[in-house]
């Protein structure tokens, strides 16, 4: 009996080996993260420029040897490890993706390269508007509201001086 748990033990975790493969670890250790983007995108030379994380879910803005800035985004599996399942990008110099999950949540990121004289931004969803500010060069705010289950809309840049841009 005991031999035979043994053995079962063994053959699930070998059956467990491959899923660490295809995920990175946890936030704390973002090294493979790169890796992954590459792995999920197809890109090449992948360059990490920031992350934001929200529930179980994490957001990369990144480059790929282009001028371009674009978002991956991971979820958290069983085994509390990161798995790559979008992406997007955009032409303007500000984005949104949102995914919404079978009506129970819906994630937003927000990200790009602030242009020259914006400051702030605010977005609708779900009948509320949401607001972020300026913290860098670079733009990733990553949003989860629970019982949604809609895109974002109404992305709107602002000023200084409060106006829109």
């Amino acid at each position: 009996m005991k031999r035979a748990l043994l053995v079962a033990l063994c053959v699930v975790l070998l059956l467990l080996l491959p899923l660490g493969i295809w995920t990175f670890c946890a936030s704390s250790d973002l090294a493979g993260l790169p890796a992954a983007i590459e792995k999920g995108t197809g890109e090449e030379q992948v360059a990490v420029l920031e992350t934001a994380e929200s529930g179980d879910f994490l957001a990369a803005l990144f480059s790929a040897g282009d001028e371009r800035q674009r978002v991956a985004l991971f979820r958290k599996n069983l085994f509390g490890r990161y798995e790559f399942f979008g992406d997007g990008s955009g032409s303007g110099a500000v984005h949104t993706y949102s995914y919404s999950e079978r009506g129970e949540r819906t994630l937003v990121a927000v990200y790009g390269a602030w242009p020259e004289g914006a400051e702030r931004y605010s977005f609708e969803l779900g009948g509320r508007r949401f607001e972020g500010a300026r913290k860098g060069e670079l733009l990733l705010d990553l949003y989860l509201e629970e019982g949604v289950n809609s895109s974002a809309g109404n992305l709107t840049l602002y000023g200084v001086d409060g106006a829109e841009l």
